[in-house]
């Protein structure tokens, strides 16, 4: 493969703020190319590059996984009062 790439597109405007270029070869059957995460208001794109074996999700996740990070759940704002209006 000489001209895999991963770019993050802007939907609204049609900029492309990060676009990373596969390099490197070898006998690797996947690559793990890049990561995508909140920052803020906003969205990064991480690069990582990391050749892998496998060929389906199963097979890839104990390479992934290195690469996430945990996700911290917020608890939902409270909604109200959870009593009827008759005061049940």
């Amino acid at each position: 493969m000489q001209t895999a790439f991963c770019r993050l597109i802007d939907q609204n405007t049609g900029r492309e703020p990060a676009r990373y270029h596969l390099s490197g070869g070898g006998s690797c059957t996947a690559r793990i190319m890049a990561k995508v995460h909140r920052s803020g208001d906003g969205w990064k794109m991480s690069a990582i590059g990391e050749p892998a074996y496998g060929r389906t999700l199963r097979d890839l996740t104990p390479a992934i996984a290195p690469h996430l990070r945990p996700v911290r759940l917020q608890a939902a704002p409270p909604s109200g009062d959870a009593r009827r209006p008759n005061g049940e």
